[in-house]
C-alpha cells in the first residue's frame, strides 16, 4: 500500500505489518497503538467519518503539538499524572481526526475571511 502525505492509517488489531520511507525521499511517521473497551467505537467513528481505512487529513500544526504532548509526557515516566494527562490528551487528538471540521475551525474561518487573528 502506498501512502501519501497527511493520511491516516488504520490497521486493524491483530493484523501483521511493517512500514518504512524510501531511502530518496524519506518521511516522518506519527504512530499510535491503542486498545480498550471503546477503541471499537472510536474506530467505528473514524469509519462512520471517512468509509475507508486511510482518510486523508489536513496538516495541522495544532494536531502535531497534541502528538509531541503526548510523547514528551511519556517520555517523563508512567507515572498516573503523566498517563491520565496522556490518555485525555489522545482523546483530544483522535478527535481532531474524525472531527477535523471542527479542530481547524478557527484557521479555516480565518482563511476563507482572509483576516488575521492577533
Amino acid at each position: 500500500m502506498d501512502i501519501d502525505s497527511s493520511q491516516l492509517i488504520m490497521i486493524p488489531a491483530n493484523t501483521p505489518h511493517k512500514y518504512g520511507s524510501s531511502e530518496n525521499d524519506p518521511w516522518t511517521i506519527y504512530w499510535f497503538h491503542f486498545s480498550g473497551e471503546i477503541s471499537g467505537y472510536i474506530v467505528t467513528l473514524i469509519l462512520q467519518k471517512t468509509s475507508k481505512y486511510q482518510p486523508g487529513i489536513g496538516f495541522s500544526e495544532n494536531r502535531i503539538k497534541l502528538f509531541e504532548e503526548i510523547y514528551t509526557n511519556l517520555e517523563r515516566g508512567y507515572i498516573m499524572d503523566n498517563l491520565l494527562h496522556v490518555n485525555m490528551t489522545f482523546y483530544h487528538f483522535l478527535s481532531s481526526t474524525i472531527f477535523e471540521e471542527k479542530f481547524n475551525f478557527k484557521e479555516s474561518i480565518l482563511k476563507r475571511t482572509g483576516l488575521i487573528y492577533c
